[in-house]
């Protein structure tokens, strides 16, 4: 297999909304690798070794349970699989075998690791990209009976179509609580992924504030490096670490927020952080202070709801 590396990553989905020096860059560390029918890219119960991009051929996911194979999707060119392997180091929970003639790029954990230290942008997809799995999985509970279900969550192969969200006031009972269930499995998701790169020292450069709603968030620190973005309605703000950063936050509307945020340190807990859930009413106005190096703090008008802690 002979690629141009650069040509075939730009045109994935998941590195599509990258600038052209992030792809290079990444181009440089993916490696090709060919696999033949029935082979396995991935075995469940084994470590992964990184991302794996789809370049040509076809996979199937199946799962052994019970002492049986269960299948689960089918991925096409332009798929990728292995993100977890990313974010933790628990043994894989599937199995991929190829069903003809495949070819693939791997981006292996360590160059992942380096290149979203430098570049938090590739983490940013990452994230949207994972939540997108989330809310396809469910996407059927909150549409008519008579559409087509959702696509298993491994089948995201090509760019998402535009969607008009629901309005959750109009939706009945049970499916409003469904609807509420995912946006909240999504906000831990994005928690989740986060804090075991913080863990590891993956993220080193930068501090993360997770905000949920219903709230609009600005920084007040307008130098340096800011990327800001939004999963469904989860606000996530990265930041440099060796600067104070203040976010203000309103409340659009009345209801519950959330707020996660994540600071790398030196010493053995590698990680400062912050934790915050409570009620807020409309047009109340909170700031978020995240200093370089002291306590991280909410200017709330209710402090005994603020919870602050650093994990061992």
């Amino acid at each position: 297999m002979s690629l141009n590396k650069v040509e075939v990553i730009r045109k994935l989905y998941f590195f599509e909304p990258l600038d052209d020096k992030i792809v290079k860059q990444i181009a440089q560390q993916c490696f090709e690798r060919e696999f033949a029918a029935g082979d396995y890219i991935i075995r469940q119960g084994e470590p992964g070794l990184g991302l794996y991009f789809i370049i040509q051929g076809a996979v199937k996911v199946e799962i052994e349970t019970h002492g049986r194979s269960v299948p689960v999707a089918q991925l096409q060119p332009g798929a990728f699989l292995g993100e977890l392997s990313i974010v933790d180091e628990q043994a894989r929970s599937a199995n991929v075998v190829c069903l003809e003639s495949t070819q693939c790029l791997l981006l292996t954990r360590d160059s992942f690791s380096k290149l979203m230290n430098k570049h938090p942008e590739i983490l940013v997809q990452m994230v949207k990209t994972l939540a997108r799995r989330i809310r396809d999985t469910n996407t059927a509970v909150i549409q008519p009976a008579r559409l087509e279900p959702a696509s298993p969550a491994y089948t995201a192969v090509a760019a998402p179509q535009e969607k008009k969200e629901p309005d959750p006031l109009a939706l009945p009972l049970e499916i409003f609580k469904t609807y509420s269930a995912v946006k909240g499995k999504i906000r831990d998701l994005v928690v989740d992924v986060f804090a075991p790169l913080y863990a590891m020292k993956a993220i080193t450069r930068f501090s993360v504030a997770v905000i949920g709603c219903p709230v609009r968030v600005e920084a007040e620190n307008k130098s340096g490096r800011i990327l800001k973005t939004s999963v469904d309605d989860v606000k996530i703000f990265l930041f440099p670490a060796g600067r104070s950063q203040t976010l203000r936050l309103e409340a659009f509307g009345s209801g519950h927020v959330s707020a996660t945020v994540f600071r790398p340190v030196c010493g053995p807990s590698r990680i400062s952080t912050f934790r915050l859930e409570a009620r807020i009413t409309e047009n109340e106005r909170w700031r978020l202070h995240v200093p370089s190096s002291r306590k991280i703090w909410m200017e709330v008008p209710r402090v005994e709801t603020i919870e602050s802690r650093n994990p061992r």
